[in-house]
Order: structure tokens, then sequence, then C-alpha cells
């Protein structure tokens, strides 16, 4: 699943692996389902952009299978959230990476 964020070092722009959220949102999820997307076509920017989480490189093939299997996984991580939640109806809310469960804070209507 997508984190929400992280920590950016002020003086040298690198994240701070250690700063990142431990929660997120399905407009989370939306934006790196679209750059995923855009992988899958062969899109040589978005390619190196997955890739570089990867060792780099631009191997548009290699990309294009990568975004597949995080693609797998969202759909795995998404049906066990539906089965464990259903009263959400489908709907993802903020949700908390341990687990995959709504945040604490969640209140039901």
């Amino acid at each position: 699943m997508t984190y929400d964020g992280t920590l950016i070092d002020p003086v040298n722009g690198i994240h701070n692996v250690e700063g990142l959220h431990t929660f997120s949102a399905a407009s989370k999820e939306s934006l790196h389902i679209m750059v995923l997307a855009h992988v899958i076509q062969g899109d040589a920017r978005a390619a190196r952009w997955i890739l570089a989480a990867h060792g780099g490189g631009s191997d548009v093939e290699e990309a294009r299978g990568l975004a597949i299997n995080i693609l797998k996984q969202k759909w795995n991580t998404y049906s066990a959230f539906n089965q464990t939640y259903p009263g959400f109806g489908g709907f993802l809310p903020w949700f908390a990476h341990a687990g995959e469960t709504p945040t604490d804070d969640f209140e039901q209507a």
C-alpha cells in the first residue's frame, strides 16, 4: 500500500525512511495507481521512476513487470480489506499500514 508521505531533510532534500507516515488514504492510492498505469503503457519516464527504487535503469519491460506485481499485491490487499471490513462497501478509508486497518481515529457514523 502507498505511504501518505515521509519527512524530508530540509538541508539536502533527501527523504528520511524513519519518517515514513504509518497511515495513508485512497487519494494516495489513486495517484500511485495512475503512475503504475503509465508504467504499464510503456511511458519511459514512468519506467525510470519505478526502476529507481530497484537499482535504476530504463528497461520498460522490467518496469512493466514490477508495476503489474505491485498492482497484484494491491488487489490482494484491497480484497482482504473488503472481506475484513465489509461495512465500507468497497470504499477505502484512511488506513494504518500495520495490518491495513482503518486508522485509530476512525469514527462510525
